[in-house]
């Protein structure tokens, strides 16, 4: 039986090598079947959304607006090739935040 692997469960020599192998294509395999099982309720695309596109989704009248939630650290974002975009990902997480009750 295969055991998972923690940082000091194994310590890889020459004459372990084999099995620490197998324990390797052992949990790849086990990642493999997560994956292709979790594929049909998740996409494993993620759209990226330019700035005046989460504007709309998020309802905000601005682009600043988005700006200012990028700059406050509520939306992640990132640049490529010089403009900025957020993932679809991220502009649902920052909905379902928005969407918890705050307690104090």
């Amino acid at each position: 039986m295969i055991e998972p692997i923690s940082g000091s469960d194994i310590k890889i020599t020459f004459d372990n090598l084999p099995y620490a192998v197998e324990i390797l294509a052992t949990h790849l395999e086990r990642i493999e079947k997560l994956l292709l099982t979790n594929c049909d309720k998740h996409s494993l695309v993620d759209n990226e959304l330019t700035i005046p596109e989460a504007a709309k989704i998020l309802h905000l009248k601005t682009r600043s607006s988005v700006y200012k939630l990028i700059n406050s650290g509520e939306l992640l974002s990132f640049l490529y090739s010089g403009r900025r975009f957020v993932l679809a990902s991220e502009i649902l997480r920052y909905k379902k935040e928005q969407q918890k009750p705050t307690t104090k």
